[in-house]
């Protein structure tokens, strides 16, 4: 029995990719949409297809999300060129082929500043973050275990 429609999310993931100005056009940027509305389903089980011929993207369907059950839908009329959202049940495929959503784009979904890659920078921060600063490593650890015998 097919899914919910999940067009509303498809329409999500092309806008959001459209407001950060990523190029739509192509294989690559109709599997961008496709990827990312898998990304935003995951929890759900969604992930994109292993394509090995046709018209693909990294070696994947460009407009075809799949589920882990091996059912696919269809996500996009006219891809590469409109990518009108749609969600078209197509039946099942060997669930085999269905791999998990590749990352979005970072700049899409605002996330934590990038870690600081001086050691020195990341552990002030972590001792800013617990109270520590200024305190000898000895003083830190007390502190450390003290409060995890607390809990």
């Amino acid at each position: 029995m097919p899914r919910p429609d999940r067009s509303a999310v498809v329409a999500e993931a092309k806008a959001r990719l459209e407001a950060i100005g990523r190029d739509l056009a192509g294989p690559c940027g109709a599997f961008a949409i496709t990827s990312y509305a898998a990304w935003l389903l995951r929890e759900e089980g969604a992930g994109v297809l292993e394509k090995s011929s046709g018209t693909k993207c990294l070696e994947r369907a460009i407009a075809i999300l799949a589920y882990r059950d091996g059912e696919i839908y269809d996500v996009l009329i006219a891809a590469g060129t409109e990518n009108r959202p749609a969600w078209q049940f197509q039946g099942s495929v060997e669930p085999a082929r269905w791999r998990p959503p590749p990352l979005p784009p970072l700049d899409v979904e605002p996330g934590p500043p990038p870690p600081p890659t001086d050691w020195r920078e990341l552990l002030t921060g972590v001792a800013d973050a617990l109270g520590l600063a200024g305190t000898s490593l000895v003083t830190a650890a007390d502190r450390l275990r003290r409060a995890a015998e607390r809990l």
